[in-house]
């Protein structure tokens, strides 16, 4: 089944051919030889069926477009935009052709040329722009989004944790048990007020706007004399460690656990007798390389057998997170099926290390036939640290 979500209008007015033929996007597009090995990993193709919604398709719509043979059209922009930016491809890919980087670019382009992407990504680009936060809505003060524990950090410290928008807004118990649990080991704080990473806006091709925000906070972090920053969310760790102009020592909360872990400087009181599946979020795992400290962190809970899905790491699903909206059937069937993998290794729970797969593996395990709860590897920490009195924090 074939769903648009475009609600472009003015595409006549798009000059064609929109790419000239000597441009590095197009001569990047002659890399692809057809091969057809990205079908087994595209998930957008995994649920549409249709070469179109698949990396090769949209590569050869790419090169269409280069070549003026295939005009501006929301049922392209739907194709363009409908991607994951997974990278799930790039590993099976024999010509290195890094699709990620081609479709950015494509989207860059469609976005100068006043093709607007789907209106729904386009009002999530107004929200963060307007408001510094990906919602409709005035940002909050992080204490009345998590609670007075945010008061009774070190507010000197130079360290700081950035829950991001996805946690502060959305599961707001979760970033208050990962700061419960850390504030005992380390030195930090957080930010009276947050402002979005911007990783969004990148990932939409806004570009432009995504320098903004990243000069903005540059700029406000330099102010508030911050040497150190560790985030929850993995979009949010790699915009600040990959595409941010500054050189502050970057974390993932993940790490710092395994980190303390190492150094003997964390312990975990309380067992937690269940059988976890860990599910590799796409930017923690294939664009930053992290997968062994949630594994690490996970295996020292007492109590818990971690067991692998049938496809991990380099090869993980993608959840369908970063298109969610407005493709959320996309989302509904990616996110389900990583539910049904966990159940057929006899998992009780799955676990990630993101706030964005959470919430889509929680919406899931709420239809779901399985009897698989999805959590947070935070909220199995602050359990086990006994910090946190059940789990998971929220309930199907």
């Amino acid at each position: 089944m074939v769903k648009g979500a475009c609600r472009c209008s003015n595409m006549a007015n798009i000059p064609i051919p929109f790419i000239e033929k000597e441009d590095e996007v197009y001569l990047a597009s002659l890399r692809c030889f057809r091969c057809g090995l990205c079908r087994t990993g595209c998930p957008v193709f995994e649920v549409q069926r249709s070469e179109d919604w698949n990396t090769r398709g949209r590569i050869a719509l790419i090169r269409g477009l280069a070549l003026g043979e295939v005009p501006p059209s929301p049922s392209l922009v739907d194709r363009i935009f409908s991607c994951t930016l997974c990278r799930r491809c790039e590993v099976l890919c024999p010509s290195k052709v890094n699709v990620s980087g081609l479709i950015h670019e494509a989207r860059v382009r469609l976005v100068k040329a006043g093709v607007a992407p789907p209106t729904q990504q386009a009002i999530q680009r107004d929200n963060i722009v307007k408001w510094g936060v990906i919602l409709d809505r005035q940002p909050a003060q992080t204490a009345s989004l998590i609670g007075d524990v945010v008061k009774r950090l070190d507010q000197e410290s130079s360290m700081v944790f950035h829950v991001g928008c996805v946690a502060a807004y959305s599961y707001p118990l979760i970033a208050r048990a990962c700061i419960e649990t850390l504030r005992h080991y380390v030195s930090f704080r957080v930010r009276n007020v947050e402002k979005c990473c911007g990783g969004v806006l990148s990932m939409l091709g806004y570009d432009d706007d995504f320098r903004k925000i990243a000069e903005e906070n540059v700029r406000l972090f330099g102010e508030e004399k911050v040497d150190e920053v560790f985030a929850l969310c993995p979009m949010c760790y790699t915009a600040f460690k990959e595409e941010y102009p500054w050189s502050i020592t970057v974390m993932h909360t993940s790490q710092l656990y395994a980190e303390l872990l190492d150094a003997g400087k964390m312990s975990f009181s309380k067992r937690v007798d269940a059988v976890v599946a860990y599910h590799d979020p796409c930017h923690l795992g294939r664009y930053a390389g992290v997968y062994e400290p949630p594994r690490k962190t996970l295996e020292s809970i007492p109590g818990v057998k971690l067991v692998e899905l049938e496809d991990s790491r380099e090869l993980s699903p993608c959840c369908g997170g970063p298109v969610r909206i407005p493709y959320s059937w996309i989302r509904d069937e990616l996110s389900s099926k990583i539910i049904r993998l966990a159940a057929e290794v006899g998992a009780e729970y799955v676990a990630t290390a993101c706030p964005t797969c959470f919430h889509n593996l929680y919406s899931a395990s709420m239809l779901s036939e399985y009897n698989v709860k999805a959590v947070m590897v935070d909220e199995l920490v602050s359990f086990a640290a006994g910090v946190t009195s059940k789990i998971p924090l929220y309930e199907p």
